[in-house]
């Protein structure tokens, strides 16, 4: 896979398309308040999010492929992560 950290493919799309978010791949999410573990405790971090609707068609995201001839293009936007905690 080129350096690129996405690969994806859509209708109309031929072969995997690879974009870069430019991120690192990496979000993060500050706990709020923050989470305050003690010897002993655990905490089970959940990750809620939805990857519909992510890939878009014709858009200005600079995270984009050209399909084929047709000047048509496949856009990849990342999700919205929402993180949440509980002690346990």
């Amino acid at each position: 896979m080129p350096d690129d950290g996405i690969e994806f493919q859509a209708d109309g799309m031929t072969e995997p398309g690879y974009v870069s978010t430019g991120s690192c791949g990496q979000l993060s999410s500050e706990a709020v308040p923050p989470i305050n573990v003690t010897e002993g405790e655990t905490v089970t971090i959940s990750l809620d999010y939805s990857i519909e609707g992510i890939v878009t068609e014709d858009c200005n995201s600079t995270s984009c492929v050209d399909v084929g001839s047709s000047g048509t293009k496949r856009c990849i936007s990342l999700p919205q992560f929402k993180p949440s905690a509980t002690k346990g």
